[in-house]
């Protein structure tokens, strides 16, 4: 490499290293051509000696490193790009969320007025049968769309940690009798036998709130997914430490290939797209949100075209530090 006439220059501390036994460090160098042009190099040596301390060998090596700074240079502005790009993607992502958190809160001021109007136009009794069945599709898609305003707002919470609960002494069989008053009218409409398995469990510390929107959300899924004339369970369990709800259908279940991701955002199963059953994927997402806040645990069990239960053990008290 190098050629008569050639010089290296290198750091003014390098030449006491030289001195030591064994390996010296890599460091850069340049190397002056005897025309002038100037090289990147890097240079280390090895000196050897005997146990006088006598030196005995001393090598050293020079590497061309033209090509290692041209990769370094790439790389270091490889960094800076994906660095701004990042950049980008976590204030893009900071203003969806504050996109669909304000959607969110435009869409749910109205909707809850149109569902109260709707409410009292029924309660009036000065309607005729047509009347009241349009009104009985507002009140039923309202709902629906308040559902899903509130299942979006709750992802963004919960993905930006702000999902704060309001806890509260909370009857489980009595939430799940308010749950299941709820969805009787889908549950009429599609004749589904519904069984129920409520033991007496002594209440629950949680957010009242939130177990509703957690179990109104299994519970319409099991809905949506068991075929008309069919069967959906609801069960109460509990002990001093746990109580364990489980909602289960007898509908088209989740293939196992397909069960690792039915927790994910937006995620539908195949049965869902090809049967063109109404939804928006966010509802067993928000579920294990609920019951992360809560400090719990979420499972599902299923086989494809035999049914689904949905298991949720909630801790009978919370954590200290969250009270």
């Amino acid at each position: 490499m190098l050629a008569p006439g050639d010089r290296i220059y290198y750091e003014t501390h390098y030449a006491p290293l030289l001195q030591m036994q064994g390996a010296v460090r890599e460091i850069a160098v340049e190397i002056v051509r005897a025309n002038g042009d100037r090289l990147p190099a890097l240079m280390n040596s090895v000196l050897k000696k005997d146990a006088a301390g006598t030196p005995l060998l001393s090598r050293t090596t020079v590497f061309d490193a033209t090509d290692r700074r041209k990769y370094e240079r790439e790389l270091l502005r490889a960094r800076e790009q994906m660095r701004a790009q990042n950049e980008r993607l976590r204030e893009v992502d900071r203003l969806k969320d504050e996109l669909v958190s304000l959607v969110s809160h435009e869409f749910r001021t109205p909707l809850t007025s149109i569902r109260s109007y709707v409410e009292l136009l029924l309660e009036d009794g000065g309607l005729d049968a047509k009347q009241v069945r349009f009104l009985q599709v507002v009140e039923r898609n309202s709902g629906r769309l308040l559902r899903l305003v509130n299942d979006l707002l709750l992802a963004v919470q919960a993905d930006a940690g702000r999902l704060a609960l309001t806890y509260s002494s909370v009857d489980p069989r009595r939430l799940v009798a308010e749950c299941l008053q709820t969805v009787a009218p889908a549950v009429e409409a599609k004749q589904l036998a519904v069984d129920v398995a409520a033991e007496p469990v002594a209440p629950i510390e949680a957010d009242a709130e939130r177990l509703a929107q957690l179990l109104d959300n299994l519970l319409t899924n099991a809905i949506k997914f068991t075929p008309s004339g069919g069967s959906i369970g609801v069960s109460v369990s509990g002990d001093d430490g746990s109580v364990v709800f489980e909602v289960r259908d007898s509908g088209t279940g989740i293939p196992a290939d397909q069960q690792a991701h039915i927790f994910d955002r937006f995620y539908r199963a195949d049965a869902a797209r090809k049967q063109a059953i109404a939804g928006s994927g966010l509802g067993l997402a928000v579920a294990r949100a609920i019951v992360d806040a809560h400090h719990g645990g979420i499972a599902v069990q299923s086989e494809n075209a035999n049914g689904t239960t949905v298991r949720v053990e909630l801790p009978r008290r919370q954590p200290r530090r969250d009270r």
